[in-house]
């Protein structure tokens, strides 16, 4: 029994990142189309099918976390990146830091924006809306 939950456990694993590097893979054909990195264009497509589909498919559902949780991994040719050209980045410290900032600081209220039009009300956001 152990090695059929093992095999299931492998097999989801490998369904997860066929299906995701083949999304990633197809937002990279759609580079031609649309002036977008194919990580971004293969995240929307992702996002579209999932919406489609109108939940995650259980294979994703319990193989994701453990991608998530190394995600830094994938910072780091953005660092060495960074320190390379840290002479430049030194040169445009502040250019750079408020555009950091700012984006950073309009990802947040549009994220919050978002989350407060299509997040369902619960009890107690009724309940603090009738005390105001």
């Amino acid at each position: 029994m152990y090695i059929f939950t093992l095999f299931k456990s492998f097999a989801q694993h490998i369904l997860a990142i066929f299906t995701l590097i083949g999304i990633f893979l197809l937002g990279q054909k759609l580079t031609i189309f649309i002036a977008l990195p194919a990580a971004l264009l293969g995240l929307l497509v992702l996002l579209i099918l999932l919406l489609l589909l109108g939940r995650v498919p259980d294979f994703l559902a319990q193989t994701t976390p453990l991608y998530l949780r190394f995600m830094s991994v994938f910072f780091i040719p953005a660092i060495v990146g960074g320190w390379l050209f840290k002479d430049i980045v030194v040169a445009n410290f502040w250019p750079i830091f408020i555009a950091i900032l700012g984006t950073t600081a309009l990802s947040l209220l549009l994220t919050l924006g978002l989350a407060k039009a299509l997040l369902p009300k619960t009890d107690h956001d009724a309940k603090n809306s009738e005390r105001c």
